[in-house]
């Protein structure tokens, strides 16, 4: 993990084990994806569902939230459901 901004279940220089099988999002707020915009930059987020649409939030914090609407979801490509993390050697 490069940065600390899903501290602090996820803190920098963490390693992290992915399933790279997962592209579909299911929209929790247990599961953290590795999402890639618009082939351009990775991020890591948690995705929520509300009456109102879907939520990105990172930890860092509390809740750094993004309502995003299904359209603009739809620019993010799944790389990978972060199953495991381990704390920095």
């Amino acid at each position: 993990m490069p940065d600390t901004s899903m501290e602090p279940s996820i803190s920098k220089g963490n390693m992290l084990l992915v399933d790279t099988s997962a592209k579909k999002i299911v929209p929790d707020t247990k599961n953290i994806y590795a999402l890639v915009k618009s082939k351009t930059g990775l991020v890591s987020s948690r995705v929520k569902e509300d009456a109102l649409g879907k939520l990105l939030w990172t930890n860092s914090r509390g809740e750094n939230v993004a309502t995003t609407t299904d359209k603009e979801l739809s620019q993010y490509e799944v790389a990978a459901r972060v199953v495991m993390r381990t704390g920095a050697l």
